[in-house]
């Protein structure tokens, strides 16, 4: 499972990838990428291009059509320079500062706007590339309401929430010492939490059942 702080997600940081030097002669930097993306992307490394691009048309880059557009360009066997202009990704339906009016979470002066569009387009990205699923955008507001350290830059909180829990029940276990059992009004037991969605989106950010943590409950 691809972390939310995977390079690969990003068209412009594919953009770079492309553009360092080709260490052997033997592979260009075009095929490394490809390699790259169809591991990270699409779940497997070997898969042909012509399958790349049938999933790449079938709805799941929707939402982000420059990174549509530089995949196309890429599995088509070109090496895209720039994103054309006009095209426009998803954005989070809210704002982290309405979130906070109706939470309250963090205080009134406190501006987290830059990190909380970082997690809920990375979010947002794993659920719909590659989990297929609905997005909950608030979902990044309660992550940072748990995790947030004041202390710390939004780089460095972005990366904290992108390591913590392997599944939803590590989450529900970890912030059950802080006698937290539940998130914007909903319990983690309310039968109509989707726990595979949750599951999946917890394993995005890095550690997994299969891949732990090395101090979490399955290592």
């Amino acid at each position: 499972m691809p972390q939310l702080n995977n390079a690969l997600f990003d068209a412009a940081k594919i953009l770079e990838e492309l553009k360092k030097p080709v260490r052997s002669s033997k592979i260009s930097t075009l095929e490394i990428v490809q390699r790259k993306l169809k591991a990270n992307l699409f779940g497997d490394s070997k898969i042909s291009n012509d399958d790349v691009k049938l999933k790449i048309k079938d709805g799941r880059f929707k939402d982000f059509p420059s990174l549509e557009h530089v995949l196309t360009e890429i599995f088509n066997d070109k090496k895209p320079e720039v994103i054309p202009e006009g095209l426009k990704d998803w954005s989070p339906s809210v704002t982290f500062h309405e979130l906070n009016r109706k939470y309250g979470y963090f205080e009134p002066d406190q501006d987290l706007t830059e990190l909380f569009n970082l997690l809920a387009v990375s979010g947002r990205k794993i659920t719909s590339i590659i989990e297929n699923q609905a997005y909950d955008d608030e979902m990044a507001y309660k992550l940072m309401a748990l995790f947030h350290d004041p202390k710390k830059s939004n780089d460095e909180n972005f990366e904290n929430i992108a390591y913590l829990c392997e599944d939803f029940a590590t989450f529900i276990d970890e912030v059950a010492e802080w006698g937290v059992d539940h998130i914007g009004g909903v319990d983690f037991d309310d039968p109509e939490v989707n726990r595979g969605m949750m599951n999946a989106f917890f394993a995005s950010f890095g550690c997994t059942p299969s891949n732990p943590h090395p101090a979490g409950r399955y290592a």
